[in-house]
Order: C-alpha cells, then sequence, then structure tokens
C-alpha cells in the first residue's frame, strides 16, 4: 500500500471514529440512560417511590377503642351500652318498683344479678318478700329502690333498718329519681319533685351506721328521657345501671 492510500484509510477511519462518537454522545445525553436499574440499587436512588401492592395497602381503620371509664358508652344508635362488669366474687340484689321492673327489662339477665321487683309497690314489698331476701348471703350487695310508690321516707328507713339488722353488710338505699310533672299530669301521676326532694333529704339523714345513701336523682336529672313522667325509656334505664354498679365497691 502506498503512502497516499494509507493517508486516505487514516482519514476515513478518522470520520468514522467521529460518527461513532457524535452518535453515543446523542444517544447518552439526549436520550438517556436506559440501562436495567437492579433491585438493590432502586432504594439508593432518592427521588425512586415504592408503592405497594394493593393488597398491601392498608384500609381505612373504621374499629373504636374501647372505653373502660366512668362515661358511659354510646353505640352508633345513641343507645348506652352497659359495659361495667359486677365486680369478681359478688352478687347484686335488686329490690324496687316499676323503675327497677323496667331497667331489668332494658338490661336483661346476669347470673350474678337478683332482680326483686314488681310494678306499683311500696315498702311493703320488702316486707312480702323478706324470707326471700334473708336467704341471701350477707355479703351480697342490696340495692333499695323502693318508695316512689310510697313517698314515707320513715317506712323506707324500718326497712332499711330491717336489712341492716339482718347482717347485710354492702347495703346501697337509692334516693328516689327525678319526674317529669307535666307529662305525668297527662297519665295520672301526681308524685312531685318538692315530696321526692323531701324522702331524699330524710333518707339520707336518717340511715343506719354503714349503710350507703346513693343519689341517683341528680346525674339522671341531666339525662333522663321518660314517656310518661314517671318511668323512664331504655337508654335512661341502662344508663341508671350502668351507674349503680361503677359505684359498687370493687
Amino acid at each position: 500500500m502506498d503512502r497516499e492510500t494509507k493517508k486516505k484509510l487514516v482519514i476515513i477511519l478518522d470520520i468514522v471514529s467521529a460518527i461513532v462518537l457524535a452518535f453515543l454522545i446523542y444517544y447518552v445525553f439526549l436520550m438517556g440512560d436506559t440501562s436495567p436499574i437492579k433491585t438493590d440499587e432502586l432504594s439508593a436512588q432518592p427521588d425512586a417511590t415504592i408503592l405497594a401492592d394493593s393488597d398491601d395497602i392498608p384500609a381505612e381503620d373504621t374499629s373504636s377503642d374501647i372505653v373502660s371509664t366512668s362515661e358511659p358508652s354510646v353505640n352508633s344508635g345513641g343507645t348506652y351500652i352497659s359495659r361495667s362488669a359486677i365486680p369478681d366474687g359478688k352478687t347484686v340484689c335488686m329490690i324496687g318498683d316499676s323503675r327497677f321492673h323496667g331497667m331489668h327489662q332494658a338490661v336483661g339477665d346476669d347470673d350474678n344479678v337478683i332482680w326483686i321487683t314488681k310494678g306499683g309497690v311500696g315498702h311493703d314489698w320488702y316486707w312480702q318478700n323478706k324470707s326471700t331476701i334473708q336467704e341471701l348471703d350477707r355479703d351480697t350487695v342490696i340495692i333499695y329502690e323502693l318508695g316512689v310508690n310510697s313517698i314515707d321516707p320513715r317506712n323506707g328507713i324500718k326497712a332499711i333498718n330491717d336489712l341492716h339488722e339482718l347482717g347485710f353488710t354492702n347495703i346501697y338505699a337509692l334516693s328516689i329519681g327525678p319526674v317529669d310533672e307535666e307529662k305525668e299530669s297527662h297519665h295520672g301521676y301526681h308524685i312531685t319533685d318538692e315530696k321526692i326532694h323531701e324522702y331524699n333529704e330524710y333518707l339520707s339523714t336518717h340511715l343506719p351506721y354503714g349503710v350507703k345513701y346513693f343519689d341517683i336523682y341528680t346525674p339522671l336529672c341531666e339525662s333522663m328521657v321518660t314517656y310518661d313522667g314517671l318511668h323512664y325509656d331504655d337508654d335512661t334505664y341502662i344508663l341508671w345501671y350502668d351507674i349503680i354498679i361503677n359505684e359498687i365497691d370493687h
């Protein structure tokens, strides 16, 4: 190969090299780097976002905590839910009139609760059932709720004194709960708040030593619903029950 031919060949190779180099520059800088990224390199990319599969994305949490405080729980329908359990090892005896009867229907049965109730009865109801009551263990929690049908606090004190003398050591004497006098007038009831206050005042100041006075009038005044002025709706009965159970010594 003569000298002139070699010179032409070198020029051609230089041109080809220049073209190849230009193509590579165009490809890398204008088209971008399309080389595959390894899995372990993805986490190193500062702008990379890893999306979970649809099955891995948590659904909206619609559950709610279970509240365990002195405040009553309320379900989505607005009904109070009694969530207080009877203290371990205790039995409760509920002695009362139609209000406790309505409460029993609202809260249902519990193996640790004895209901001695009847509509329209007064303090004589205790004496009619004394033989049953005195068969109970003396550590039974006694809840005494009679009075609204016979607002004579002296008869109430007499029955409670008898319970105390029988040896029951955990007795709660309930005040009479509030009424709605306007609604009462349309349903034939005539119990006044004035009489209720007189009864509650006497009861609270004449109980034998060790018997606990339980003011239910105040909390129920703030939240009661009554359909006839005297008897409450289920929400109020369940709330009342819950207040009682929370008051029992744990």
